[in-house]
């Protein structure tokens, strides 16, 4: 169900219109994708914080008519503020996380550079994920290190195709933890967190195959 997340309704018991379809599926198909993984539905009173947060959930499609962002969390309450620049800042239990943006255009002239500098914003941070598409890649970084596995990530990804680095590396995670055991907490967390949605996934396909 699509209905709570956006700003249309269409009157499923009247026939739709192909635009009408088609828009439904467009935004069922995005916002199934981003309910994939652990999140928290963030609903923000004004259209400033409201486009912040979509882009720390890296969102992908531009739906204009989606009232939420799907916040990618393993908390179920977590802290959601933004600093001077309106970017949006996720506090939890363990970890303090801030959306650091990438530019394609720098990454082609330097990764290590860019990746430096654009970390530098956030000296309290102590470990970095990737930031893929509307995904995290799982593997986390040392200061020290993220900027070599960028420029592995460049340099594999570098043919000019669907799979060129510059359509989904646009970010990094910044990660904050107040010390190793948060860290080790955060890892534990995150992996029952996304045991417990493929269950719930999979109860789901198993339901809709028995109704069928």
């Amino acid at each position: 169900m699509i209905r709570p997340f956006v700003a249309f309704d269409y009157n499923l018991n009247q026939n739709l219109t192909p635009y009408a379809k088609r828009k439904i599926k467009k935004y069922f198909d995005e916002i199934s994708a981003l309910q994939a993984r652990p999140n928290y539905v963030y609903r923000p009173r004004s259209k400033q914080r409201l486009d912040s947060a979509q882009r720390f959930a890296q969102q992908e499609t531009a739906l204009s008519e989606l009232t939420v962002a799907f916040i990618p969390t393993y908390d179920d309450k977590p802290r959601i503020t933004f600093n001077a620049n309106r970017e949006l800042i996720l506090r939890t239990r363990h970890v303090t996380t801030h959306a650091l943006t990438l530019d394609p255009a720098r990454l082609a002239i330097d990764p290590l550079q860019h990746v430096n500098e654009t970390i530098a914003a956030i000296p309290e941070a102590n470990r970095f994920t990737v930031r893929a598409g509307r995904y995290e890649i799982p593997q986390s970084h040392a200061r020290a290190t993220l900027g070599r596995f960028v420029k592995f990530l460049t340099d594999k990804y570098n043919v000019e195709n669907n799979h060129h680095y510059s359509h989904w590396l646009h970010g990094i995670s910044a990660h904050t933890f107040t010390d190793q055991q948060d860290s080790r907490t955060y890892i534990r967390e995150r992996n029952k967190a996304r045991a417990k949605l493929k269950r719930a996934r999979a109860a789901a396909r198993r339901k809709a195959a028995r109704k069928k």
